[in-house]
């Protein structure tokens, strides 16, 4: 037997031991606790959280672990739906770890996949999750699938974003002109893929006033709504401001 044949056979008898059903539904997730300089408090407070875990998320939980501040788990599923259940439950866990120790956790959780050969994707996708929380600064739980674009700046310095988003809606924040409704008349226009009608609809003006206002925001920013480069800075500057508020 070849060297592949015996590691297919060792990863078989492994995952019998850990009850890892080859044909199940996998999904991990990675939890990060807040640093102490204290060695033996951070592992008292492993050991505390891998017990609500267990207590919470029982027969699901296949692989639980802890290693410096971080706890890793893959839970297992029959049903793809289970997945949900298990998400409430990691909410609720991150709910009592507050009001216990007055500290909270960031929670990321990976893409729920069927077969164990998916499992370190799942991981891979958990622990992208947790640094894009870790690299805002949030205190939270955020699923893989719900960071979208945002992927793409996980490891881009928080500073760096600010700067970026703050050069597009600075200009449009000056209260001497009133231009105040142009930052929120952006926002809408964006978020209504540039539908000037719907747009002027959901601000409640009409939609002269709304092309008035969107030629004012051209000349504050110097860009061009008929340039696709200008639409894509300002997309994205509208996208990360949207998505920080949503995750703080």
């Amino acid at each position: 037997m070849g060297r592949s044949g015996k590691g297919c056979n060792l990863i078989r008898k492994k995952a019998i031991e850990l009850r890892i059903n080859h044909h199940s539904y996998y999904m991990a997730i990675v939890i990060h606790l807040h640093p102490h300089a204290d060695f033996h408090f951070v592992n008292m407070q492993i050991h505390k959280l891998i017990a609500q875990i267990k207590k919470h998320l029982g027969i699901f939980v296949s692989i639980v672990f802890g290693y410096g501040n971080k706890v890793t788990l893959v839970c297992q599923f029959n049903n793809f739906a289970d997945q949900d259940y298990v998400k409430k439950r990691l909410e609720l866990i991150h709910s009592n770890w507050i009001n216990e120790h007055e500290e909270s956790l960031k929670i990321g959780i990976g893409t729920c996949y069927p077969s164990m050969n998916n499992i370190a994707k799942s991981y891979s996708e958990a622990d992208k999750a947790l640094s894009f929380l870790i690299s805002r600064q949030l205190k939270s739980i955020v699923n893989y699938q719900d960071i979208g674009i945002n992927n793409f700046f996980i490891h881009q310095p928080i500073d760096d974003l600010n700067t970026f988003v703050n050069e597009v809606f600075n200009p449009l924040q000056s209260d001497k002109d009133g231009t105040l409704d142009l930052e929120q008349t952006l926002l809408a226009y964006m978020e209504n893929d540039r539908q000037a009608k719907q747009t002027a609809k959901i601000l409640l003006i009409h939609v002269n006033t709304l092309y008035q206002r969107l030629k004012r925001i051209e000349e504050k920013l110097q860009v061009s709504f008929s340039n696709p480069e200008d639409i894509l800075k300002v997309q994205l500057a509208c996208y990360l401001r949207n998505s920080s508020v949503s995750l703080t």
